[in-house]
């Protein structure tokens, strides 16, 4: 089973700790949009010569789940994704997709995916409702960012952030005032979600390193032992108590 792994209050005098384990039907963690976080999408490659990259989902994907990927910049004031560049849609196959399955989309010479299907800007169905202009995607040898994203609009409060990589030096900017600039997306990680890969052209991304984010802890044996996953495998049917502890504050609540 997977745990609520939302921020709990501290201290907490209530059960909301107290979980009934029954035998599960299944161990898999299938997820979409409706429940990917940041970091569970991860760009492994980049390429502005021409338009290629690559991303690895870290969870198993449900069919249909349909990711945005942009070279727009992100502006931190106002809080918004730049109105000029483009946008890609990657579709997963009606099957979904494994864990730590790489993907390949090309823009140029041929639209193409390893796996799914991809549309690229006025090609996307529906394409107004992320940008009613004049879209258009394309990685700047110059400089640019490619990010991850889930959300049926480019309207950020209904949008969340997966993860980016951005190639237009070893830092990100505060603005996204021209094509090569970008801010951290919300919700993202410096040096974790968010890569500043230096201003290059083409870059592979090692992933399986990388750390997730972790900042709670879980604990069913009294807090005896904590571990940043909340995810229990292998437990007797019964009652459990769960801790929840923020590492960063050191607070322990049920």
């Amino acid at each position: 089973f997977a745990l609520d792994s939302s921020s709990p209050e501290c201290p907490a005098n209530n059960n909301n700790g107290i979980l009934q384990i029954t035998p599960p039907t299944s161990s898999a963690v299938v997820k979409d949009c409706s429940t990917l976080e940041p970091g569970d999408i991860a760009i492994i490659y980049y390429n502005a010569n021409p338009d290629q990259f690559a991303f690895v989902p870290r969870v198993a994907l449900a069919g249909g789940t349909k990711i945005v990927f942009t070279d727009k910049g992100y502006s931190n004031s106002p809080p918004a994704l730049r109105s000029a560049e483009g946008l890609a849609q990657w579709i997963a196959p009606a099957a979904g997709v494994p864990a730590e399955t790489e993907i390949f989309i090309t823009r140029t010479p041929t639209v193409s995916a390893s796996l799914g299907t991809v549309f690229f800007d006025t090609a996307i169905p529906g394409y107004a409702a992320y940008d009613a202009t004049n879209p258009s995607f394309n990685l700047e040898i110059a400089g640019d960012q490619s990010i991850a994203l889930c959300g049926n609009s480019l309207n950020v409060n209904d949008i969340t952030f997966l993860f980016a990589a951005h190639a237009n030096g070893n830092t990100w900017d505060n603005d996204a005032s021209s094509n090569a600039r970008s801010a951290i997306p919300p919700g993202l990680v410096n040096g974790v979600t968010a890569l500043a890969l230096g201003n290059v052209a083409e870059a592979t991304i090692p992933w399986i390193p990388l750390p997730l984010v972790q900042p709670y802890a879980y604990s069913i044996d009294g807090g005896a032992t904590f571990d940043t996953t909340s995810l229990f495998t292998g437990l007797m049917p019964g009652t459990y108590t769960i801790l929840i502890k923020n590492q960063t504050s050191g607070c322990i609540a049920p």
